[in-house]
This record gives structure tokens, sequence and C-alpha cells, in this order.
């Protein structure tokens, strides 16, 4: 591996230490080395938790192949075709509404602008 070695480490077991100009993580209460790169593997039960992780490690300069942002944009699935729309990639229209009675409406603006 051109001279890295790789170590598998358990997000839930990690803790954040948020300080002014020297941001910190610990792995099983021992402070963590300073790593070149991180390729995050965040299960969608703990995005909160392993995204603030990750930040931590890019706010220590540590190059990660998936950024927090991405991971955190792709758990959200209307923000995702909000970004995918944003640089105009083709998705099949999406509606998102707050009440049932809005539904209706908005199939049928859908279903009108589609004829046009």
């Amino acid at each position: 591996m051109l001279g890295h070695e790789a170590r598998v480490l358990n997000t839930l077991s990690c803790s954040i230490e948020v300080a002014h100009g020297s941001p910190r993580l610990y792995y099983k209460n021992k402070k963590l080395s300073a790593y070149e790169a991180v390729v995050p593997r965040i299960g969608a039960s703990i995005t909160f938790f392993g995204t603030a992780v990750l930040r931590q490690f890019e706010q220590m300069g540590t190059f990660c192949v998936n950024p927090s942002h991405a991971i955190s944009v792709s758990r959200d699935k209307l923000r995702a075709l909000q970004v995918l729309s944003r640089h105009h990639t083709r998705i099949s229209t999406t509606v998102f509404v707050r009440h049932v009675s809005e539904i209706l409406p908005a199939i049928e603006r859908y279903e009108f602008s589609s004829v046009l």
C-alpha cells in the first residue's frame, strides 16, 4: 500500500474535543495522532455522530475520501435531488409537500406542465 498502514476505527468509540485552534479526536479515550487520509464507512443509523467525527478529521486537516457534507447530502434524498437539479442533472420530477391536502394539487400541476 505504498507505505501506508490501514487502521479500522469504530466511529462510536471516538470522542471529539473542540478547542480554539486545536481540534482533537480521541479513540477509546486516547488521543489520535495525525492521519493522512480517512475512508469513511458510516452506517445510516449513526449519520449524525459519524459525520461529526468525520468533520473533526477535516478540521484537523485530514484528507477525507468522502467529505462529511457529501455524506450528509446523500442521506437526505430531497437535498440530494436539489443539488443534482442545481447542477442540471436530469432527475425525475419530485414533489415535496407538507400537508396531505397539497398532494392532489401538486399532481395536477405536474400533469398540466408535462402536457405543455
